[in-house]
């Protein structure tokens, strides 16, 4: 439903970075709705990387995290919090991989 309302408050937009790849599939699904052609008329551009993204028709452009990864930097500052040491704020930069699929061109 808000993705429906979006495309037809912006009928001019051509492209959509979605906050995730379940937001993608529902803007997708509502462009296909209204008819509009992907990604000819819009591009949609997921994040997460989940394999639904894959399985979708048309498949979805996606930003694949590294899911596994990012579980353990979280696992390993669990265990240092947990033995009692004081964490200073860090920042982690771990590597993304775009995966061009058929909703941008």
């Amino acid at each position: 439903r808000v993705a429906v309302e979006l495309l037809e408050e912006y009928p001019h937009i051509d492209g959509i970075v979605a906050g995730n790849d379940l937001i993608a599939i529902g803007i997708v699904k509502a462009a296909l709705q209204k008819g509009i052609s992907i990604p000819d008329d819009l591009q949609i551009i997921g994040f997460d990387g989940i394999s639904l993204t894959e399985m979708m028709y048309p498949s979805i452009t996606t930003v694949a995290q590294p899911i596994y990864e990012m579980g353990k930097v979280a696992t390993e500052l669990l265990l240092e919090q947990m033995e009692g040491n004081v964490l200073e704020e860090k920042h982690y930069r771990l590597p993304i991989e775009i995966i061009e699929r058929n909703t941008t061109k």
